[in-house]
């Protein structure tokens, strides 16, 4: 199946139901295994590499490993940029290939945030690349700089209804990131999700809805907010996690050998993958 567009899948996951699953794939190793989790369970999935890896990675050498990786697979699978905080990332980016890219604009005023969006949807539209923007804003601590405050859920930062439908009417976005109570890294109390929110934006715009900040969430939040909505997943914190816990059980283990860690652990990482892609819906969906 290999590279399609953004838009065309969240649409097919908006009419049928389920959750597109869209994560970092930052090493080589990584991508194989989100694509392999998604060639075993049929299910479409999203490889993203974020603005803030790029610091651990060299952009235009993983973009064009992981390209050749996808037009091989048998799963639709979109490359898509996470959270560009430039026009000139997100410019960049479509040059590297990526079919599809998020300007995060939502630290600015809304505004400015559409001015932005509007002239980066203007270079992406001719090139037929997908573009995803952010309205409210998701709060949390995903690297190592921040402060406490920053894992602070506050209603004032959620998506406001009028908000939404202005920015998607004006900058033409073909999705939609969302603030409905979740924050990026790890949660420090159980989330607690305004899925009234996630439905009425729904009903008033026209474009799929993406929730950004997933970790913490139960399975039933995940299917709820789908239900209410929800189309695309963005879930790295809990792929982390699970590579981290794994890769400390090996550490302790008799005889352990580094030359297996990678091996071992990605075995679980795909497992979760594909509970995950289980849980969203999208398995089968292929």
């Amino acid at each position: 199946m290999g590279l399609v567009s953004l838009k065309e899948l969240l649409n097919d996951s908006k009419d049928k139901k389920y959750g597109v699953f869209a994560t970092n794939a930052f090493t080589f190793e990584m991508a194989e295994t989100i694509i392999e989790a998604a060639e075993e369970k049929k299910s479409p999935v999203i490889l993203m590499l974020a603005q803030d890896l790029f610091s651990f990675l060299d952009p235009k050498t993983i973009s064009s490993c992981l390209l050749e990786m996808i037009d091989k697979s048998q799963s639709p699978v979109v490359l898509h940029l996470d959270h560009g905080k430039s026009f000139d990332v997100v410019a960049n980016s479509m040059k590297l290939g990526f079919n599809s890219v998020m300007y995060d604009g939502s630290s600015k005023t809304l505004e400015e945030n559409m001015r932005i969006t509007k002239k980066l949807k203007e270079l992406a539209l001719p090139l037929n690349i997908c573009l995803e923007g952010e309205v409210g804003h998701v709060r949390g601590l995903e690297g190592k700089d921040g402060s406490p405050d920053d894992q602070k859920i506050s209603v004032d930062d959620y998506t406001k209804l009028e908000d939404a439908i202005r920015f998607v009417e004006e900058t033409g976005v073909d999705a939609l990131a969302v603030a409905v109570g979740t924050i990026h890294g790890k949660f420090k109390s159980k989330p607690d999700l305004d899925f009234d929110r996630i439905g009425l934006l729904k009903d008033s715009v026209d474009v799929p809805l993406v929730l950004h900040g997933s970790s913490g969430l139960s399975d039933d939040d995940f299917k709820e907010a789908i239900r209410r909505g929800i189309t695309k997943i963005n879930y790295f914190t809990g792929v982390v996690d699970i590579a981290t816990r794994k890769a400390k059980e090996l550490i302790k283990e008799e005889g352990f050998s580094y030359l297996f860690l990678n091996k071992d652990v990605l075995k679980s990482v795909k497992e979760e993958i594909m509970r995950i892609m289980d849980v969203f819906g999208s398995s089968g969906m292929a």
